[in-house]
């Protein structure tokens, strides 16, 4: 069964959420909103980041036309009350060193 939506757990997804976005903002890295969804504009890279980060154990589907205008491409990341520290530190060295330029299978940085 499912977690029922307490006051902890919304209050929860929004420090998780909160903490992506901080981590996301360090790295430079630009996240509109202030949801849970947390969508990384990337244009035409957005497919190969979304590889690259499945290929690394990341779920971060990519959206792209029609759903979303041309050049408005973006990768969706779902952050949950249950996401660690951990899991979310994990996934934002992952995107640093993916937008990394010496890294020659480099999403630049963005």
């Amino acid at each position: 069964a499912l977690p029922l939506a307490t006051d902890a757990r919304r209050q929860r997804l929004a420090d998780r959420a909160a903490r992506l976005r901080r981590g996301l903002a360090e790295l430079g890295i630009h996240a509109p909103g202030k949801h849970h969804i947390v969508p990384i504009l990337l244009g035409p890279k957005t497919m190969n980041m979304a590889a690259s980060l499945l290929a690394q154990g990341h779920l971060a589907p990519g959206i792209r036309p029609p759903t979303v205008a041309p050049g408005m491409e973006r990768i969706r990341l779902t952050v949950s009350a249950d996401h660690s520290d951990e899991q979310i530190d994990t996934l934002l060295d992952t995107l640093d060193a993916l937008t990394q330029p010496v890294n020659s299978a480099a999403i630049l940085k963005i």
